[in-house]
């Protein structure tokens, strides 16, 4: 699976690590203080995700996985990343993060090669004001398509009681020539081998997305969450002869054991 859904290393975390202070001992508005007085946080458990076998495709695959989220101060492990809160007031926080993903496969895509996994460096910087926060991120991919994404959002959370927290967000990405001509480009040889048309995909927006998330505690420690995601691609990556449904879709569901 690709980094690009909103299903992301980074928001699943996100996610997942805002029960260890929220929804089960306070408010839900400790999402994101960061505070490193609180030295450690450990959940275990299991989620589902489906999402698009490649950026562009008409498919979905499902997958089952454990998932294991250690905070320790300001460092979070987990899911498939490593993160580092730096930066923490009341209205503004800044975080840096560290992934291996943004594989597509060969067999997924005929007469392409594959992808391979690589190491994504990223950047979060944020201002939070009551419940809404506006953001943006910054992904710098190394290996496989060696590009860089910048994404600036907007998301708000209503508390509807000290156990239930939903949100709603949306984003737009812009993409490097890197990024585009890697996961949306058509280079000659790629055409002949596929039958389908050259196509040179330049820097520009690559997508749009909307995410809605739940969070219930049904114990003290026992808590599940959700996410629903929408993304619709724009410019050269909508018009990219590989991309089989401009709109893409993702899901995830995590239950879960906070210590």
């Amino acid at each position: 699976m690709n980094r690009f859904t909103p299903i992301t290393p980074r928001l699943l975390a996100a996610g997942l690590g805002l029960s260890l202070a929220a929804l089960t001992t306070a408010p839900a508005r400790a999402q994101d203080d960061g505070n490193p007085d609180r030295k450690w946080g450990l959940i275990l458990g299991g989620r589902v995700e489906s999402e698009p076998t490649f950026e562009g495709s008409d498919e979905n695959e499902i997958e089952a996985l454990p998932t294991i989220i250690l905070t320790y101060g300001r460092l979070q492990l987990g899911p498939d990343l490593i993160a580092v809160n730096l930066l923490t007031t009341d209205s503004y926080y800044g975080t840096i993060d560290l992934s291996y993903d943004g594989a597509r496969d060969a067999d997924d895509l005929v007469g392409f090669a594959d992808i391979d996994d690589g190491l994504i460096l990223g950047a979060e910087l944020g201002y939070r004001s009551g419940d809404a926060r506006v953001f943006l991120l910054l992904d710098r991919y190394f290996d496989g398509a060696e590009g860089t994404t910048a994404s600036l959002g907007f998301e708000y959370e209503w508390d509807v009681s000290r156990r239930f927290s939903w949100s709603a967000g949306a984003s737009i990405t812009y993409a490097d020539n890197n990024y585009m001509t890697g996961y949306f480009g058509v280079t000659p040889a790629q055409s002949a081998s596929s039958g389908r048309a050259i196509h040179d995909a330049s820097s520009g927006f690559q997508r749009v997305d909307i995410n809605l998330t739940a969070r219930y505690a049904l114990t003290q420690n026992w808590f599940v969450y959700g996410e629903l995601g929408l993304g619709q691609l724009l410019g050269d990556a909508a018009d990219s002869p590989i991309v089989q449904d401009k709109t893409q879709s993702t899901f995830a569901f995590f239950f879960g054991y906070r210590f």
